[in-house]
């Protein structure tokens, strides 16, 4: 068996983020983690390749016995989603680095909110720990966007109702609404990464 430090990281094919937290950690729902993901849905071509990858990655970290582990859900990162499709699972305490298709990082301050069903390929590190693989991600690359936009509420126009002027948004400045861990990039750079 390999030591116990053990790390491959690598860029992954292009897949479709599965309800990713990108933008900030999961601090809410029925399984919080404080932490950052994106989730990954593979197909074809894409899954091949990061099967082969991880299997082999398992073998070099557990040998014979990664073939049981890789079957146990808990012990590697290739799960399969209530719809049946298989994803890559990862996580990471550092929010990564995300970049644009040309491979240009976005400052996060102009980072989009980015929501399920984006397209996109990552920047993984797979881990060996005690009793299996696991991934972390270092960086987005977003293919084609998906923007979370806050839940799927609409509303119809309801200014003649009860007979008030009532609300109405006029948009303007939000540098009320900064965010505490904004970077202090000013300019794009290449994502190195990819």
């Amino acid at each position: 068996m390999a030591s116990d430090k053990m790390r491959e990281s690598f860029t992954t094919g292009i897949g479709v983020l599965d309800y990713p937290h990108i933008n900030k950690p999961k601090t809410q729902g029925k399984f919080p983690t404080g932490q950052f993901h994106a989730n990954l849905i593979l197909e074809g071509e894409a899954l091949e390749s990061i099967t082969a990858r991880v299997d082999a990655f398992g073998e070099k970290a557990f040998g014979k016995k990664w073939a049981v582990l890789r079957e146990m859900k808990e012990y590697s990162p290739l799960k399969p989603n209530k719809n049946g499709d298989v994803y890559l699972a990862n996580k990471s305490k550092d929010r990564p680095r995300v970049a644009d298709v040309k491979g240009t990082l976005i400052p996060f301050k102009y980072m989009p909110n980015i929501g399920n069903g984006t397209k996109a390929r990552l920047n993984v590190t797979l881990n060996k720990w005690e009793k299996g693989v696991n991934c972390y991600v270092n960086g987005v690359q977003i293919i084609e966007l998906v923007e979370y936009t806050g839940g799927n509420a609409k509303f119809e126009d309801a200014s003649d109702a009860g007979g008030a002027e009532g609300y109405t948004y006029e948009g303007g400045d939000d540098s009320g609404f900064a965010d505490a861990e904004e970077s202090n990039e000013s300019t794009p750079t290449k994502a190195s990464a990819f």
